[in-house]
């Protein structure tokens, strides 16, 4: 399967990671059945090939933060407490780490 349409979409429609996230999360939610399922699958797949150049720490800090693994969105404190760190140190690495994306896809 290739991703590059996709990842052209992100480049030329000038969105925030978080917006494009959140617009995509509500458009699954919006489906039901067999086309869920897959377009769940497809969207995991797109998630993972967006952050394969990010260190191990920032990936889990995306996932928890946008609940990518269980749909549970964290707060920043809540991401904090997992990582022994302040809720500012998460949003200094969550920043850190959309910028990456942001620079290397838009």
């Amino acid at each position: 399967m290739k991703l590059d349409p996709e990842v052209k979409f992100l480049r030329e429609s000038n969105r925030s990671l978080k917006k494009v996230i959140s617009k995509q999360r509500s458009e699954i939610a919006s489906l039901d059945g067999r086309k869920k399922n897959v377009t769940i699958n497809l969207y995991n797949m797109f998630l993972k090939y967006m952050v394969s150049h990010l260190t191990p720490s920032e990936k889990e800090v995306l996932s928890l933060r946008f609940g990518f693994k269980d749909g549970i969105q964290r707060t920043l404190v809540d991401v904090g407490k997992e990582f022994d760190v302040t809720g500012e140190r998460i949003r200094q690495l969550e920043h850190l780490a959309i910028c990456k994306i942001e620079k290397r896809f838009y």
